[in-house]
């Protein structure tokens, strides 16, 4: 390669390329083979290298991690550009070299931010039972201003001042802010670094005002309570008196006001329950994966990858319906921990990061699900799976605006073309880092696609006559990306690359019922 194309890239990479020298690059791009093999070489030694720089490989390492790519010329100028290769995008499409100027990147351009609700989020829940009437949350749930009525077990809850506060059933704690809470009955332990001094905790009788500390609450039936100081100070505000304060060793009974001696050990702590919470992980691994040997004989399914077998497959995830040739290759994507430390999952971080597969055959009635833990959704079509193309019949199952959408090519001539089925918009901030199901049910018969989240119905619609589809196929296809658009080459269209994690993955060649998607989430959620 000469050195006026090498000045254009490096330019381009740097943020300096003006619009005549970015359509100059473009031009050569699309006109020499080996500009484009060089251009994707480095893209390619840029994959390796990353894989290599985030993943520890240990001798003996499964298929699963990333291998090297050979073959990219070694020169000096590749010192400098190689670093800023992952930042260019490329894709030829339908025999089109489409470019993405950098301004028009995914993610390169100011966006507005996703802002979480509530003031404080739930972080672990140990053998936990809630009260009747109370919402049952999960781990992960943002937690608004409301009460936690724990009826048993171990909850932790994690403040975005900083403070912690671990409850222990049967309690009633009310959230008012990300600095003020309140226990109506019930015992906790709360720790509050420097940062959110001044945390205060309200009871019947007082108010507790921390000013960095480690402290016990108990609230009995009666509202008497007692406040055990294990680290730091606090002050006690009550009405008409003066502020107590309290320190390290000391305790206090607020009915009488007799001290005693603080008694760490009548408090949980999170690590008194470390081998409880393990044996509940290591209960709910163990029900999914007896569930996941019986889905496995289901003669309705087409594929099924449950990244099970992490040493299984050179860069392959195994399809476990039957017919080895439905594998999937893994191009980008990484091995990673799943649900649980002893399953893993695939790991979509890139824009070229992809699950390729081909799935022969016709069908009628499908139903495709998955396991996830999405880290955003900021692209304007989001991929679960999508088909090469989009040819009639063909399948599209992505997220988009935080929906769920459905679509199959219905002809290709005439009108209508395609139909969309979208589920009401169920993605919210707070699914952030939270492993979710999803599954999407298309029933021929019935003419109905019917959208789930965790289990639960988001929506059902009928198909209008001319939207109905009788044959429904996929032939090649991507997990988590798209790898072909026939018609249309803008950037915000043709980028759907997943990002997150996902660790199932089924598609059905039936309507699976109501009853069969809750019994999918049941056994496998990790909460």
């Amino acid at each position: 390669m000469n050195d006026d194309f090498k000045a254009l890239v490096e330019d381009y990479c740097n943020g300096t390329l003006d619009d005549a020298a970015f359509t100059r690059l473009q031009e050569i791009l699309r006109n020499d083979p080996d500009a484009r093999g060089f251009f994707r070489n480095y893209l390619n030694l840029d994959t390796a290298l990353y894989d290599a720089a985030s993943v520890e490989v240990e001798a003996g390492a499964n298929a699963w991690q990333a291998t090297t790519t050979a073959g990219a010329p070694a020169t000096g100028w590749a010192n400098t550009w190689m670093p800023a290769a992952a930042a260019v995008a490329i894709f030829l499409v339908a025999g089109t070299l489409v470019m993405v100027p950098r301004a028009l990147q995914v993610g390169s351009s100011p966006a507005a931010e996703d802002v979480s609700s509530g003031f404080a989020i739930l972080t672990e829940l140990i053998d936990a039972e809630w009260q009747d009437g109370c919402h049952p949350h999960a781990v992960g749930d943002a937690l608004s201003t409301g009460h936690l009525m724990l009826k048993s077990g171990v909850a932790q809850i994690e403040f975005y001042s900083g403070a912690t506060v671990l409850l222990e059933g049967e309690s009633d704690f009310e959230i008012i802010s990300a600095q003020r809470a309140r226990c109506h009955r019930g015992k906790l332990r709360a720790t509050v670094p420097p940062a959110a001094r001044g945390f205060t905790i309200g009871t019947p009788e007082t108010e507790i005002v921390d000013l960095g500390t480690e402290f016990g609450l108990t609230v009995g039936k009666n509202g008497a309570s007692e406040v055990h100081v294990f680290d730091g100070e606090v002050e006690l505000h009550e009405d008409g008196s003066a502020v107590k304060s309290l320190k390290k060793g000391e305790a206090i009974s607020l009915g009488d006001g007799a001290p005693m001696p603080a008694d760490t050990n009548a408090f949980a702590t999170l690590g008194s329950f470390a081998q409880q919470s393990e044996e509940e992980q290591r209960a709910r691994f163990d029900r999914w994966k007896e569930h996941s040997l019986q889905l496995r004989e289901d003669p309705r399914l087409i594929v099924y990858y449950p990244c099970d077998r992490p040493g299984s497959g050179q860069r392959r995830v195994i399809n476990e319906a039957g017919d080895a040739e439905r594998r999937g290759a893994m191009v980008g994507v990484t091995r990673t921990e799943g649900r649980w430390p002893w399953k893993s999952a695939v790991e979509f971080r890139r824009p070229g990061d992809r699950v390729r597969l081909f799935i022969p055959g016709e069908y009628a009635s499908l139903t495709l699900a998955c396991w996830v833990r999405l880290d955003s959704v900021d692209r304007m079509w989001n991929s679960l799976y999508l088909t090469d193309g989009y040819e009639q019949g063909e399948v599209h199952w992505q997220i988009t605006d935080g929906k769920l959408a459905y679509s199959m090519k219905i002809r290709d001539e005439g009108n209508p073309k395609q139909h969309l089925y979208f589920s009401p918009v169920f993605w919210t901030p707070e699914l952030s880092g939270r492993w979710i199901h999803l599954a999407t049910v298309y029933d021929a018969g019935r003419t109905e696609v019917v959208h789930y989240l965790n289990g639960e119905e988001l929506s059902r619609e009928t198909a209008r006559p001319e939207a109905v589809v009788k044959t429904t196929r996929f032939g090649a296809g991507e997990i988590g990306n798209w790898g072909l658009s026939i018609h249309r080459t803008d950037p915000e269209f043709v980028i759907r690359s997943l990002n997150g994690l996902m660790d199932e993955f089924a598609i059905f060649n039936g309507a699976l019922s109501p009853a069969e998607i809750q019994e999918m989430h049941d056994a496998g959620s990790p909460n």
